[in-house]
């Protein structure tokens, strides 16, 4: 899918856009599941600020919606990554470091 067209989707998503609360919550939940399995982060990641700059507002009234956003707040994916470069930078001071 086109960036354009994921942009129209995320803001059909909305109640005043033809969407509804459940299918607000329901893309949350798709995100969050992602997530948990550790794949395309930055994706999700921009999946989620665009929800939330478009919907934020309206989020708010909604209380399965704003379970969900707290779960995703929750979300340790970032400290994962994280640690791996972490994990890669000391790696690769210690090889340059090493006398052969």
């Amino acid at each position: 899918m086109s960036p354009s067209k994921i942009d129209v989707e995320i803001r059909c998503l909305s109640p005043k856009n033809g969407g509804s609360e459940f299918l607000m919550e329901y893309f949350l939940k798709a995100l969050y599941e992602t997530l948990t399995k550790k794949t395309d982060f930055e994706l999700i990641h921009s999946y989620l600020a665009l929800f939330l700059q478009i919907h934020f507002e309206i989020a708010v009234n909604y209380p399965a919606v704003m379970e969900v956003l707290e779960e995703l707040s929750k979300d340790k994916s970032w400290d994962r990554i994280q640690e791996m470069i972490n994990y890669y930078l000391c790696a690769s001071n210690y090889i340059r470091g090493a006398v052969i």
